[in-house]
């Protein structure tokens, strides 16, 4: 599963525009392994890419969720 993620991030940094950003849920704030190894696919792109989280609670999950917003490593 961990494969088909990183295939279609990899596809999705292909056409998103240079400064364009990526946004995705992630899991729920009760799942930290999940998200500690989405975010380890995130480390493994072909193309480098910085993120951030943010949460918010959502009623219909009942549960604090992760949201991610993704984009290229500026070149320093």
């Amino acid at each position: 599963m961990w494969d088909f993620i990183r295939k279609i991030l990899n596809l999705s940094f292909k056409v998103l525009k240079p400064d364009g950003k990526f946004m995705t849920h992630g899991n729920g704030s009760s799942s930290p392994k999940a998200l500690a190894m989405y975010e380890g696919v995130l480390e493994q792109l072909e193309c480098p890419v910085t993120f951030t989280k943010t949460h918010a609670f959502v009623p219909s999950f009942m549960e604090d969720w992760v949201f991610y917003q993704i984009q290229r490593k500026v070149a320093s």
